[in-house]
């Protein structure tokens, strides 16, 4: 049973009634060492973890930066958690991007987080996507790479698609993927640094990728996914027909349970997802005759690969099975374990027959 300390803030509160939910048991005690201001332990899942701690009160901003040096210099002290926690009351997008990749744990006021211990990588994120464990002690260095941070994605994406343009010139894979050669540098040498890929453009472990791949997919999803819906009189089929006609020059792909439905599975899909270029948006909407709609059940996502890497009209695999497992639907996970053994693509990644 979580005992609460009369001594915690309000935030504090939240966040240990939020990880309590989560089935962790903390210890929280004050402790003021330059910018820290408590210490948490945090117990369960088969492991613990000491995490010095420090609260912003509002909304969270670059200062984040001095507190994790003056914790860095703390450690130094014997008596100094080897571990970083930080809580605010929010924590934007760029923010919690930034605290992944340095490889921070942070929670913010509404539940929202990543608690990194030894041999563990717990995310906590909204009830629409699903919790991801995924254990690390296998990964060198253990902090989550560039290939999984939103800027990454799309580089990570080209790995599981096509291994060996590792291996090419940088500016031949910007040329697939909307990233800077930067991103595409650092994402690449933390693919090879990670024991994901080898130097020559081999994947060394596949369904690992996969896995860990799909997790940041899931939790950066309202980032590709955006609220908005749209309704047409068309149907599935005259959809995925208009998307396949080069004369459109819409580049535009089918993703979810209506991509897997028109491949030839046992489902009526009673949505339809379509990813294309935020420069092509519009020329979609005339091309399917879309309508804003509230309960409409065509959602339209923002692509981040080109037609070359892969042509419409159906999405990359790796990311129509991230879609299906995004519903949390028992019928659609079923679908994923099919898909699993007839795309080629993911019989590979997964070892499947």
């Amino acid at each position: 049973m979580q005992i609460l300390n009369a001594s915690q803030s309000p935030l504090m509160a939240r966040v240990r009634d939020r990880l309590l939910r989560e089935g962790f048991d903390t210890r929280y005690s004050t402790t003021k060492l330059g910018a820290i201001d408590g210490r948490l332990l945090v117990r369960g899942h088969g492991t613990s973890q000491a995490f010095a701690t420090h609260e912003f009160s509002g909304r969270l901003d670059d200062r984040w930066h001095l507190v994790a040096e003056e914790w860095r210099q703390a450690k130094a002290s014997s008596t100094a958690p080897t571990a970083l926690l930080v809580v605010a009351t929010t924590i934007s997008e760029p923010v919690a991007d930034q605290l992944w990749e340095a490889g921070i744990s942070f929670i913010d006021g509404n539940g929202m987080g990543y608690l990194k211990f030894p041999d563990l990588a717990y995310e906590l994120g909204p009830d629409r996507v699903p919790r991801k464990v995924f254990r690390t002690e296998r990964r060198t260095p253990s902090a989550p790479s560039s290939a999984l941070t939103p800027a990454g994605l799309s580089v990570g994406l080209v790995a599981l698609l096509s291994p060996p343009l590792l291996a090419t010139p940088l500016r031949d894979i910007t040329e697939l993927v909307p990233a800077s050669l930067g991103t595409v540098q650092g994402a690449i040498s933390d693919l090879q640094e990670s024991g994901y890929a080898s130097r020559s453009g081999r994947l060394l472990a596949p369904k690992r990728l996969l896995d860990d791949w799909t997790s940041a997919y899931l939790r950066n999803y309202p980032k590709w996914h955006p609220s908005e819906r749209y309704e047409t009189e068309m149907s599935l089929a005259t959809i995925r027909a208009r998307l396949a006609d080069v004369r459109s020059n819409v580049p535009a792909w089918l993703s979810g349970e209506g991509a897997v439905e028109e491949q030839g599975m046992s489902i009526r899909s009673t949505t339809v997802m379509i990813y294309v270029s935020d420069e092509h948006r519009l020329q979609l909407n005339k091309l399917l005759r879309l309508r804003r709609s509230d309960s409409g059940r065509v959602e339209v996502a923002t692509a981040f690969w080109s037609p070359t890497l892969v042509p419409p009209p159906f999405a990359p695999s790796p990311v129509v099975r991230a879609d299906l497992l995004a519903t949390k639907d028992p019928r659609q996970h079923e679908m994923v374990e099919r898909l699993e053994t007839d795309d080629p693509v993911l019989r590979r990644l997964t070892g499947g027959s």
